[in-house]
C-alpha cells in the first residue's frame, strides 16, 4: 500500500540523482599500473563523463615508492574532478584490489564487489599512507578549513 512505498522512498541514499531515461551511461577501465598518457586518458574520460560513469579497476598493482609518489599527484586531480562533475560514480571491485585501486570505493557514490574482492593497503607496511586515507584525510582537512 501507499506505506510500503514511503518506506521504500527513505530507504534510497540522497545522494541518487533523478535518472533520466537515456542518460548517459560512462564505463572507464582504471589500470591498475600505467603510464602518465594512461592516467591522462583517464583524467580526460572523467571530465568529458555526464550522467552515470562506472569504474572498473583492472589487474593487480605492485607498491612502488616512485609511482606512489607519482600517482598522489594524479589522485588528487581525479578527487578534485569527481567532486566538481555532476555525476553519480558506481565502483566495481573484482579480485585482488590493493593500495590505490581501493581509492575507487572512496570516491564513488556506490560500490560493489564482486564475491572473490580482497583489499589490501600493501604500502602501510612499507610505511606509506594508503591513499584512501589520504582522501578521507584531504576531504575532512578541506572542510575544516573552508566550512
Amino acid at each position: 500500500g501507499n506505506n510500503e512505498k514511503e518506506q521504500v522512498e527513505l530507504a534510497i541514499p540522497k545522494s541518487i540523482p533523478y535518472m533520466d531515461p537515456g542518460m548517459p551511461v560512462t564505463t572507464i577501465e582504471i589500470p591498475a599500473m600505467g603510464d602518465l598518457k594512461v592516467w591522462h586518458n583517464v583524467i580526460y574520460q572523467l571530465q568529458a563523463a555526464s550522467g552515470v560513469v562506472v569504474l572498473r579497476g583492472l589487474g593487480v598493482g605492485s607498491w612502488d615508492k616512485d609511482i606512489y609518489l607519482f600517482m598522489n599527484d594524479i589522485w588528487a586531480e581525479i578527487c578534485e574532478i569527481v567532486d566538481a562533475r555532476p555525476t553519480f560514480i558506481i565502483n566495481i571491485a573484482k579480485g585482488d584490489v590493493r593500495s590505490m585501486q581501493c581509492t575507487l570505493a572512496a570516491i564513488s557514490d556506490v560500490s560493489l564487489a564482486s564475491p572473490d574482492a580482497t583489499f589490501g593497503f600493501p604500502e602501510a607496511k612499507l610505511g606509506g599512507m594508503p591513499a584512501v586515507a589520504a582522501y578521507a584525510m584531504r576531504k575532512r582537512v578541506a572542510d575544516a578549513i573552508f566550512p
